[in-house]
C-alpha cells in the first residue's frame, strides 16, 4: 500500500477551531484509489467535539466514521467512536469478488478519583465484526485476534457494611468468531459483622464473637458466533442465574491456650430454568 498525504493550506488560529478534516490519499490493490478520513471536525464547546468523516475508494466500497472526546475537569473523561463500512475487494466480474460490511465501536471512559468517593464506573469498549479489523485496517492492528470490553460501576454505602458491584463483560475472538456476553453481572456483598457483641456482656465469649457474611452474585450470559448475535433464538439460549453465599463463625479460647473455630458455609443457587 502506497500512502500519500494530500496538503492543504490553512490559515493557522488560536484555540480550536471547526474545520475540514484533511483526508489521506493512496492506492490499494483490493481496493483501488482511496481518499480516506475525508470529513469535517465540530469544535462544540471546551468540554467535547467532533470529528464526521468518511472513506471513499474508487472501486465501490466506502466507510463513515464518528468520534468524539470530552472531559469534565475534576468529574470524568473519555472518548467514543464508531465506524461502519461497506466492503467490495476485487472487480465485480472476477470469481473472487466478495462484498461485507461491519462495524466497530469503541468508548473508554474514566472518573476522576475525587468526583464521588463512594462510587465509580469506568468503561472499556472494544466492539465489532469479526472481519471488520482484516478490511478496513493499514496497519498492524489487523493482527489482534482477541477483543475485550468492559463496563463496570461500583457503590459503597458509607455507615453499612453493604458494597454493589454491577459489571458487562464481553470477549471475542476474531478467528473462529465466537462472542461472549456476560451482561449484566451484579454483586451484594455484606462485610463480616457481629450482630451481638453489643449486646454481650463477655468481649471474648461464643455470642460477642459470632460473625456473618453475606455475598449475592446474579449473571447473565450469551456465547454465539457474532453472525447470529442479534437472532432471536440466540436469547432464547441465555444462561443465567443467581448464587447467594452465606458464612458464619464464632472462635472461643478455652483456658487461655486452646481456641475453638466452628463455621457454618452455605452456598444456594437459583436458576431461571432447567
Amino acid at each position: 500500500v502506497f500512502i500519500m498525504p494530500i496538503g492543504l493550506y490553512f490559515e493557522n488560529r488560536s484555540g480550536r477551531q471547526s474545520g475540514l478534516v484533511v483526508p489521506s490519499f493512496f492506492f490499494s490493490n483490493a481496493n483501488g484509489v482511496v481518499f480516506q478520513n475525508l470529513g469535517y471536525y465540530f469544535a462544540l464547546s471546551d468540554y467535547y467535539d467532533l470529528a464526521l468523516t468518511g472513506d471513499i475508494y474508487s472501486r465501490g466500497s466506502w466507510g463513515l466514521h464518528a468520534a468524539s472526546r470530552y472531559k469534565l475537569n475534576y468529574k470524568f473523561s473519555g472518548n467514543f467512536g464508531i465506524d461502519y463500512t461497506k466492503n467490495k475487494v476485487g472487480f465485480s466480474f472476477a470469481p473472487d469478488y466478495y462484498e461485507n460490511s461491519g462495524f466497530f465501536v469503541r468508548w473508554s471512559h474514566t472518573q476522576d478519583a475525587k468526583a464521588r468517593p463512594n462510587t465509580t464506573f469506568g468503561a472499556s469498549v472494544n466492539l465489532g465484526t469479526s472481519d471488520y479489523l482484516a478490511n478496513n485496517s493499514y496497519s498492524s492492528s489487523y493482527l489482534t485476534n482477541q477483543l475485550n470490553s468492559s463496563v463496570s460501576y461500583t457503590k459503597s454505602f458509607p455507615g453499612s457494611p453493604f458494597n454493589l458491584t454491577v459489571a458487562l463483560r464481553h470477549s471475542q475472538n476474531t478467528s473462529d468468531n465466537i462472542v461472549n456476553i456476560t451482561a449484566p453481572e451484579a454483586s451484594l456483598s455484606m462485610n463480616r459483622i457481629y450482630p451481638f457483641k453489643k449486646i454481650s456482656n463477655n468481649k471474648e465469649g461464643f455470642l460477642s464473637q459470632f460473625s456473618v457474611g453475606y455475598s449475592v452474585n446474579t449473571r447473565n450470559q450469551i456465547s454465539a458466533p457474532d453472525s447470529l448475535l442479534l437472532m432471536p433464538s440466540t436469547f432464547e439460549n441465555m444462561s443465567n442465574g443467581m448464587q447467594h453465599k452465606v458464612t458464619t463463625s464464632a472462635p472461643v479460647k478455652f483456658f487461655k491456650y486452646f481456641t475453638f473455630s466452628p463455621s457454618f458455609n452455605y452456598t444456594e443457587n437459583w436458576y431461571l430454568e432447567s
